[in-house]
């Protein structure tokens, strides 16, 4: 099964400013290093028949590219055949003054509250492990597959 993975760190960080490093990697079928230059062209794919079998228009990463540009940013591709490809962004942000008052905590409301994650995958439940506790939730997991549930 493919996945995807998101990750997000800071490069650097100044007062006025921060810089992220944006990281999205997938198991996927990969790009060859010949082809890898040119999937941020318009209209180009690494091969124009996984356009049949996986879908797309070849414009994703060709507008991700001029977006990125236009910030003065950059964007790159790591790939290996059979494993996946990683994209990885950098981008510069302004930081904004901290807020005067601290906003109230919304999730309250949710302490000791008891769920039940049904997932199938490890990944996900190892996610909502680590985030749904610091919320006040008391959950349990399970391994499943709900489209065999009728709700």
């Amino acid at each position: 099964m493919a996945k995807v993975i998101i990750s997000v760190v800071t490069a650097d960080q100044a007062r006025e400013s921060i810089e992220l490093k944006l990281s999205v990697r997938d198991t996927g079928i990969g790009i060859p290093e010949d082809q890898q230059a040119h999937i941020f062209e318009a209209f180009s794919q690494a091969d124009a028949t996984t356009t049949r079998k996986f879908g797309g228009t070849g414009l994703g990463l060709a507008i991700s590219e001029r977006l990125i540009a236009m910030m003065a940013e950059r964007i790159w591709v790591e790939s290996e055949i059979g494993t996946g490809s990683t994209f990885h962004l950098v981008l510069r942000l302004d930081v904004s003054p901290a807020p005067t008052e601290p906003e109230p905590d919304a999730t309250t409301h949710l302490q000791d509250l008891r769920i039940l994650v049904v997932d199938d995958n490890a990944t996900s439940r190892r996610v909502l492990g680590d985030y749904l506790p610091r919320w006040g939730l008391r959950a349990t997991f399970a391994e499943g597959d709900l489209k065999r549930y009728e709700l």
